[in-house]
């Protein structure tokens, strides 16, 4: 994989926030990597960032559509991920999974990634819902075909943007053996660290990342949001699974959105 300054950057970096509200760019420039909404932030607050020195890093759901985008409109069937006939949804967020195999939905994420790169100039890219790969209802063919799709899709991207950056949100036990050589990091969201019937798991997912980031440096982050947390309690052990392992750990705000934690760490 070609290195960057951006990669460098990364990699040095002490901090870092996510927040997908609107503005907020004076708390935000405070940290090394900011991961914000795209369409959260003026064109003007992005400059703020960068100015600040900031890395600017955009969401994009590389699984999921919600019917209230412009582009479900234009999709059909074969665009979404089927199982007896029927689009599969998650229901938690209304949204629809799509098939990383439809040219459509792919040519889509191009040009979403694109205008990241090009209009907002974003450092790089969070990509969100690639873990839905191993949602456990899901039958092991289609697995593993939507995880060949991904591991494609991302080599065509890294090789389109070599000195951009892409992340990683969850897709532990499986997809991120296979992306780690196309991404730059790793995001666990919400870790299950004080759930005792998790304990066990949770070490193999923490062996697991560590062999990852020795082995294609990749930067790896914890990150805790606010209702999950009130239910767990987990934010003292990671913290220390922080600063032992050399992870960046961030405790977000109610849905990311709600106010902005400036604790850094």
């Amino acid at each position: 994989m070609l290195t960057s300054f951006r990669k460098d950057q990364l990699l040095a970096a002490k901090n870092y926030a996510l927040y997908y509200g609107y503005g907020r760019a004076d708390e935000l420039s405070l940290f090394d990597i900011a991961i914000v909404d795209p369409n959260g932030l003026k064109q003007e607050e992005f400059e703020q960032l960068r100015l600040k020195k900031t890395m600017v890093i955009t969401y994009l759901s590389l699984l999921e559509v919600h019917p209230s985008e412009p582009i479900y409109r234009e999709l059909s069937s074969e665009d979404f991920l089927l199982m007896d006939g029927k689009p599969v949804k998650n229901e938690a967020f209304g949204t629809f999974i799509m098939s990383l195999q439809s040219k459509k939905w792919m040519n889509h994420l191009l040009t979403k990634i694109n205008r990241h790169f090009s209009i907002i100039e974003s450092d790089g890219i969070f990509l969100d819902t690639i873990g839905d790969i191993e949602f456990h209802f899901l039958p092991e063919k289609i697995k593993k075909q939507q995880l060949q799709a991904a591991v494609n899709f991302l080599s065509v991207v890294k090789m389109l943007y070599p000195h951009h950056l892409f992340i990683q949100n969850n897709g532990l036990e499986m997809v991120a053996e296979e992306t780690a050589a196309y991404i730059d990091g790793i995001c666990w969201e919400n870790p299950p660290f004080s759930l005792e019937q998790s304990k066990e798991w949770v070490e193999v997912m923490i062996r697991k990342l560590d062999k990852l980031k020795e082995r294609h440096h990749v930067k790896i982050f914890l990150l805790l949001e606010e209702t999950i947390e009130k239910e767990r309690n987990a934010y003292e052990q990671a913290k220390k699974m922080a600063k032992k392992h050399d992870f960046l750990l961030y405790n977000a705000s109610k849905n990311y959105v709600e106010g902005f934690n400036i604790v850094k760490g």
